[in-house]
Order: C-alpha cells, then structure tokens, then sequence
C-alpha cells in the first residue's frame, strides 16, 4: 500500500462545481503554497494528514511509509508547484476541475424552496432581506425580487433568525444543532450553544442585545445573558411544549412573548398558548388559550401596545403590550400575522384556506384575497413566513414554494429569483418531445422547459393545482401528453400547458405506458396498488389480484407500489417494485401478478432494457443494482463500482444501453459488463433525480442537485 503525507487544501469550486481537493503538495514549497493557499479568501482550510494514495483514505501517522508527491488523483506528480504559481491561492487540481467539470447548470428560470424564515435587517441597506431554507441562507438587496446564495451552514439546517444590535454582519439562528451564529453576514456559521440539540427559536432583546432567549422542543425556555454563549432555563409557569415563535418588547428585554405548542402523551402538538414574561423569565404566565393552534407573534414597531398573533381561530389582537388578547374571528386557519411598519391597523394576515389579505383596521375587516400571480396550493406560508418591508411597502411571502414578492400598493406577486433549493422528485422525457423536460417537485409544483434554449416555467397552479408531486411522466409516443402524480390526485394533460384531474386520489407514485398500445397507462399507488387504464386515463381499475395487503414501516396495511417496467418486446409483461414486498410479475396485462423476487424489499427503480433478450434492472433499497435476464427468475448483484448502495435514480440510455444511477452524492455509469464507474468529475453535490433528453441528434443527461439542474452531454 503507498502512502504519502499530504497537504489537502480545502477550496472553493467555480463554474457550478463544489468544494473539492487540490493537487497534495510534500515538498517545503508545496507546503508554503498551501499554507499561503489557506490564508485566501478562496479556501476554506488546509491541513496536512497521511493519505493512502490509492484509496485516498486518512491514516495514522504509524502507517507511512514515505514521503512522496501526489495529485488529487492519487498519482505521483511531475514536479512541486510554487506558491507563485498559484493565483489567489487557488490550487492547480481545482482550477483544472473547474475548467474540465463537463456538467453545466441548466436552473435558468427555476426558483424555489422550502422556506422558514424571511427577515428584513434595519441594520443594513435599504431593502436587504434574508431568508433561511434548509441549510442555506440567501440575501436579497432589492426588497426580495431577486435572491443570492449567501451562505450555508455546514453546522446544521438554518431555521428562525434573529439580528442583535447594529452590526448587519451578526446573526443568530435556532437549528437542528443548537443555536448558530454568523460573524459575516450569514457566510459561514458555526455552533454557539446547544450543540447536538435542536432549538425551534432564538430572538434577541432590541434594548439589550446580549440578552437571548431560546427554545428547546419538550425542554422549554431558556434566556442567556452574555449573547448566547450560556443559557439556564426559565420554566417557571411554562408548560411542557415548544416555543415556535417569541416577541421582546423594544422597551424591556424582561418583557417577552412566546407561543407554545403544547405535546402530549405521544409526543405530538396537541394545542398552543401563549405565554408572557414580565421579569426576564423567572415567571411566565399564559395570556392567550382556547383559539387552537397558534403560529406566529408579531409587535408594532410604531406602538409597542400593539401585539398580533396568528391563530386557528383567527387573529389575536393586544392593545395593552400582550397582558390581554381579543380573538378576531376570520374564516380559516391564519398561518402569519405581519404589520405595517408606520401603521398598527394596516396589516397582512395569511389564511390557510385561500391565501394574503389586506385589513387596514386590524384585522377586524379583511379585503379580498390577494392572490395575483401567487401559485400557492395549499396557498399558506407554512413552514415560512411573511415579512413587510421596514422602509417601504414591498411584502415578501415565504412559503413551501419559494419566495413572491409584492407590487406596491400590493396587488400582485412575482416568484422571486435566484433560490434553487427545490426539492426535486422527479425528472420526465420523452421521444415524443425532442428537447423538453419536465420536473415534478415536493412543495414547488409542476415545471415545464421546452428546450435546452429557453428557460423553466412553472406550471400555473390555476392550470395545475397541486404544489406537491410525487412524478411527471410524458407520453412515449404522443405528443402534448403528459401525466402528474401528486400526493392526492393523479393529473393529466393533452396540450402540456392544461392539466385536469383524473379519477385517482391514491398518492401516485408511479406511472408508465404501454409502449405498443397508447391508450393503455398503469399507475402505481402508494395505497391502493395498481390500477390501469385502456382509455388514455379517462378510466382507471384496480389490478391487485394476487398481490396480498402488506403491513408497511409505518404501520399501515397497504398496496404500496413505487416503480413499473414494460417489457417492450412482450407489453403483457409488467413488473411492479414496492415499498415492503419486493418484486411481482404479471404476464397479462396486470391481470394477475406472482411474486418473483426480493420479498420484503424495498423496490423504488425499476428498468426493462431491450436487447437480444430484455435485462430488467431493480435498485433494492440497501441491497444496491440488481439484475436478471430471465424474465426475473433469477438475479444478480451489479452493484460493483458505486460507492454507496443507497440510489436514488437509475435510468438507461437507450441509443447506447448504458445505465446511469445518482448515488453517493455523485453519477455514476455503467458500459455493458464493465463496473460503475465515476461519470466525469465529482463535482455535483447531492445528485438526485435524472433523465436522458434527446435533441436532434444531440443525448443529454439531466440530473437535478442539491444546488438545482444540471445536464451533461452524452
């Protein structure tokens, strides 16, 4: 085995790829040259630590052999590399990546998230606004029309900020990991309390910024004096739940509000109070029961007295600094409660049900639902939250679609740009449509992108409205033809543009065409089966027979099917994967069904590749790629290459019969009998769905990230 010490400089990727390593340098200069490398803006870290040159693995110092020169790839390198000759401190194996990283983005016109948290910052220019999803931060200076990345946290998912005093560089942020914080304006993050616990919320007294007070769910409140660093509990009068949201006046840091989410026995929500400290804590007592769930506590900045909260009941209004409440009934759940910054009466309640309204007597008379251009169903924020513009009149809307912000006086909304933190499900092509592809999200709806030359839109919610999607499928053969699974109802289109519901409301998952009979479409549900339709969709029936109710991870008795393939030289023969039970046959049209194969299993990817004979290939959650080439009699592993057997899309170039699947954060490919293999560099992070698109006589892959759309040419 060789070894090596090595100087791994840990660096910043450009043209759309990650972070990776750099050439690993043994010589003095090549150490200086790291050691300069780590002091740029454009690396993270460096570090220097013995490396098995063939596996690229750590090892303890006791295990080296000799000292020699390596290159990111593990093999000996002709000559040092002076610090000279790297500019900016950039390593040589990086800025080669860059320039050789054949995966281009392919996001242009996608927007959208899981929102949590939007923030305006007093602190910093006009119309700066942050907003929180999963571990990312992004920062937009034009009141939230267009967004940039302008963080992440690599300490733990960033959920509820708060901005203490007046250095716009400093943030606080509750987590899955305790309570983080941000010396450079939301750049990088690290842990600051609570670290290995979850915290829901984290809010800083305006008048006194190094007082904190926190939330940990089933443990309480905590309040800290020196900025966050330490916390002791504040219980006293708090019931058992979890503080989603707090207020502090901005007169007294010893006033504060908080909403609680009441847990029960089984550890569920089971109702919210709001409760109320006037002694920084050491008593709390409640001030508002009785209106169902609570979610949100917003104060007035132009009159403290003046306090909302947001209410299953409806909206909850303080006039005497949050001692007393008075329920305003709306019709609907109220999800976020936002006001005005110059006007207490003139404030934005979100109603679960249908969307924004405007009430300009504190929420006592709401106005119309404001729901121009805001493709939202269901059309609340939850999990995120409005915001109004300190300085101005913009609204911004964070909901589990992204971001919209408004017009001024608001009257419609616009999808913010510049947020590609969507959470893709599925890619969908066909040969019926050289050069589109469709992409089903969870949250984010149905998009559309015609061609390689224009850019993704987003299905209308008015045409299509269902936000979350479990698949998009376009007809093989017919064009315009396209079919939606959603976590209800199963949609479909005749024109690509017009979607209608169809009669299945099963939570579909799968769906696939006859490859010889256009009219004939088999649909897989998450609890019912499967069902066919010989109509072009206008009908579905159940086709079970033979497949027996199975007891599932959660508990439930059901037909879970997550994956179809048709054998295209016999279109009789179907093969189902499931969610539990492994791998059945029919050889009737789904008449009837044997199980042949992985019993027990979970089967979420399955393929019928023409050839001399037709190969099926199965991903087994756990057990990696299998394959048969006996009409599933018998199989054999062909996982042999990947790096993990956690798969999360396998699908096949038909032009060439390689497959190619998303595993191990990476996407690998598979020619004929040779292993997988590393398709082109690493430098996609988080690969996920994918599909082959052909246009002309040009083959792409596409293949969604955690950091959006990618396609590489084939």
């Amino acid at each position: 085995m060789k070894t090596t010490w090595a100087v791994v400089v840990w660096g910043i990727m450009s043209a759309g790829c990650v972070a990776g390593e750099s050439p690993w340098f043994s010589s003095d200069d090549g150490f200086r040259a790291a050691r300069d490398a780590g002091a740029s803006n454009d690396v993270a870290d460096v570090e220097v630590v013995p490396v098995d040159a063939d596996a690229r693995q750590p090892l303890d110092a006791a295990q080296v052999d000799d000292v020699v020169v390596v290159d990111g790839n593990g093999a000996q390198a002709e000559a040092q590399v002076p610090p000279e000759a790297q500019p900016n401190g950039v390593s040589g194996r990086e800025d080669a990546e860059a320039a050789t990283c054949g995966w281009s983005p392919y996001s242009d016109g996608l927007s959208g998230a899981a929102m949590i948290d939007v923030l305006y910052d007093l602190r910093a220019a006009p119309g700066t606004v942050y907003a929180t999803t999963a571990q990312n931060i992004y920062q937009s200076t034009d009141s939230g029309f267009t967004w940039h990345l302008q963080g992440s946290s690599s300490a733990g998912n960033l959920e509820f900020l708060s901005a203490p005093g007046s250095d716009p560089n400093f943030f606080l942020a509750s987590s899955g990991n305790g309570v983080l914080t941000s010396n450079d304006a939301g750049k990088t993050w690290s842990v600051l309390s609570f670290e290995g616990v979850g915290t829901s919320y984290v809010a800083a007294a305006p008048s006194q910024p190094l007082r904190v007070y926190a939330s940990v769910p089933g443990a309480g409140i905590f309040r800290s004096d020196d900025g966050g660093s330490a916390f002791s509990s504040i219980n006293n009068g708090v019931p058992f739940g979890d503080a989603i949201a707090m207020d502090i006046a901005p007169d007294s840091a010893d006033d504060a509000l908080a909403v609680m989410m009441l847990i029960n026995a089984q550890n569920a929500w089971s109702d919210s109070v709001v409760v109320r400290t006037t002694d920084g804590g050491n008593t709390w007592n409640t001030v508002l029961s009785g209106a169902g769930y609570s979610w949100n506590v917003r104060r007035c900045a132009a009159n403290a007295d003046i306090v909302y909260v947001a209410t299953a009941d409806g909206v909850a209004r303080s006039q005497d600094h949050g001692a007393t409440f008075t329920v305003i009934p709306t019709q609907g759940l109220v999800e976020d409660v936002e006001i005005s910054p110059a006007d207490c009466n003139d404030v934005y309640v979100m109603i679960e049900s249908d969307g924004v309204h405007h009430s300009i007597d504190g929420g006592h008379t709401l106005g119309a639902t404001l729901s121009q251009g805001l493709n939202l169903v269901p059309p609340g924020t939850w999990p995120g939250r409005m915001a109004v513009d300190p300085r101005g009149s913009h609204v911004v809307v964070g909901s589990h679609g992204g971001i919209w912000a408004s017009d001024t006086p608001v009257s419609s909304w616009t999808l913010a740009q510049g947020i590609l933190g969507i959470s893709i499900n599925a890619l969908g092509s066909s040969a019926a449509f050289p050069g589109e592809v469709w992409l089903a999200s969870w949250g984010s709806g149905i998009w559309h992108r015609a061609s390689s030359a224009q850019p993704w839109t987003r299905i209308a919610s008015s045409v299509m409205p269902d936000d979350y999607t479990f698949t998009v499928v376009p007809d093989p053969v017919v064009p315009g033809r396209v079919f939606v699974g959603s976590w209800s109802t199963l949609y479909e289109s005749f024109d690509d543009s017009t979607f209608f519901a169809t009669s299945l409301a099963d939570n579909e998952l799968a769906i696939a065409f006859d490859p010889r009979r256009h009219n004939v479409v088999y649909v897989g549900t998450q609890v019912a089966g499967l069902f066919k339709s010989t109509d072009s969709g206008a009908t579905f029936v159940a086709s079970n027979t033979g497949i027996a109710p199975w007891t599932t991870a959660t508990g439930s008795s059901l037909l879970d099917v997550r994956s179809i393939a048709i054998d295209p030289s016999s279109p009789d023969t179907v093969f189902i994967g499931t969610n539990g039970a492994g791998i059945y046959k029919s050889v009737d049209g789904a008449q009837s069904w044997t199980q042949v194969a992985q019993a027990g299993q979970v089967v979420t990817s399955l393929l019928a590749v023409s050839g001399a004979v037709t190969t099926e290939y199965a991903y087994v959650s756990g057990h990696g790629i299998q394959r048969s080439v006996n009409g599933a009699a018998t199989w054999t592993d062909v996982s042999a290459g990947l790096p993990s057997l956690d798969v999360q899309s396998l699908v096949v170039d038909s032009a060439t019969g390689y497959l190619y699947v998303s595993s191990g954060g990476g996407v690998y490919v598979k020619r004929g009998e040779a292993p997988w293999s590393e398709f082109d560099l690493p430098c996609l992070d988080g690969a996920g769905a994918s599909t082959v698109v052909t246009e002309g006589a040009a083959r792409r892959l596409v293949v969604a990230s955690s950091e959006g759309v990618f396609t590489h040419s084939l």
